[in-house]
């Protein structure tokens, strides 16, 4: 049985024609300096990331 969760781990996440596998979005926000913020970004595996 294909549970929900893993019908979304199968289906690429398309915004703009452009296609991404991960759902994550990170913002750049509220860090404490930019190697803090680089290192969360990084090890969070998201595709997108918001800047403000």
């Amino acid at each position: 049985m294909t549970t929900a969760v893993e019908t979304l781990r199968d289906t690429p996440f398309i915004v703009a024609g452009r296609t991404f596998q991960s759902r994550l979005m990170v913002g750049t926000g509220k860090y404490r300096d930019n190697e803090t913020m680089v290192r969360a970004i990084e090890a969070s595996g998201a595709e997108i990331v918001t800047v403000a």
